[in-house]
C-alpha cells in the first residue's frame, strides 16, 4: 500500500515530500538500487519502475528486486504524464506491485515475495472520498540454527482483499485521526508453518476485519460465532 501511494519519475520513487525519497545511504541497510529503469507509454498512461538493491558486508547479504506499474489520472481522467510534479492533480491510481527479496548471514537464511494490486480513487481535493479496493499476496521462509545448533524453520502465506474500503475525508479531518472515517471490509488468510528440531506447528487463520467507521473494526474468525470488536488506534479489545 505505501508503494501504492508514492510518486515516480526518472529520478526515482518518492514516498510524501522528497525528503522521503527512496535513497541508497549505504549505512541505513537498504543497500544500492541497481539496474534501475523507468519507463511512461503515453498510450496505457503506465509508468512502469523496476530496480534492484542489494547489500553485502562481511557474512551478510541481502538482495531486493522491486517492479511497480501506476497509472495516475486527474478527476477529468486524462493520463497524468508527471505525477510528481502535479500530484496535487492527482484523482486516482491504479497499482500493481511485485517485490521480493532474500537476507543471508551466519545465522540463517530468509526470503519474501509480495504482489499487490490498488484501484484507490478520491486523492483529489475536490473528492469527499478516498476509495480503495484491491488484494495484497505475500509468502517468506526463513531457516537457520539456534545456538544450540537445533535447526529451525518456518514459513508463512498471507492474503488479503480489500472490499469498498472508504475513507471520508471530512470525518478524518474533524476528528484528527484516520481510524474513525474509514470503513469497508477486508478478506484475510494466513497460513504459518514452523518447525524446532523435529517438532512442527501448522496454523491457518481466516475470516474477515469489518471497518466501522467509529474508530473500531469487527474481527470475525472462520467457523468461529464469537465476534471480536477492537480499537484501531491502539489495537484494544472491547466485549
Amino acid at each position: 500500500m505505501y508503494d501504492a501511494v508514492s510518486t515516480v519519475g526518472k529520478d526515482g520513487i518518492s514516498y510524501g515530500d522528497n525528503r522521503n525519497k527512496a535513497n541508497s545511504d549505504d549505512n541505513s541497510g537498504r543497500g544500492r538500487e541497481s539496474s534501475y529503469s523507468y519507463t511512461y507509454d503515453p498510450d496505457t498512461g503506465m509508468h512502469t519502475l523496476q530496480y534492484d538493491r542489494s547489500v553485502n558486508k562481511n557474512s551478510f547479504s541481502k538482495s531486493i528486486s522491486l517492479l511497480n506499474t501506476y497509472i495516475f489520472k486527474s478527476p477529468e481522467g486524462e493520463f497524468i504524464v508527471h505525477p510528481r510534479a502535479n500530484a496535487d492533480s492527482i484523482e486516482s491510481v491504479d497499482f500493481t506491485g511485485n517485490k521480493s527479496g532474500s537476507v543471508n548471514s551466519r545465522r540463517g537464511s530468509s526470503e519474501f515475495a509480495r504482489a499487490d494490486t490498488f484501484a484507490i480513487a478520491g486523492l483529489h481535493s475536490t473528492s469527499s472520498i478516498v476509495s480503495i479496493d484491491g488484494t495484497h499476496h505475500g509468502e517468506g521462509s526463513a531457516s537457520g540454527f539456534t545456538r544450540d545448533s537445533v535447526e529451525v524453520s518456518r514459513d508463512f502465506t498471507v492474503d488479503i482483499e480489500f472490499l469498498n474500503v472508504e475513507i471520508e475525508k471530512d470525518t478524518v479531518e474533524a476528528n484528527g485521526n484516520l481510524e474513525q472515517g474509514v470503513t469497508g471490509t477486508l478478506n484475510y488468510s494466513i497460513v504459518l508453518n514452523k518447525s524446532f528440531g523435529d517438532e512442527a506447528d501448522n496454523q491457518v487463520i481466516e475470516g474477515t476485519i469489518e471497518l466501522t467507521g467509529d474508530g473500531t473494526a469487527l474481527l470475525r474468525f472462520k467457523k468461529v460465532a464469537k465476534v471480536v470488536r477492537f480499537s484501531l488506534k491502539d489495537g484494544s479489545t472491547q466485549d
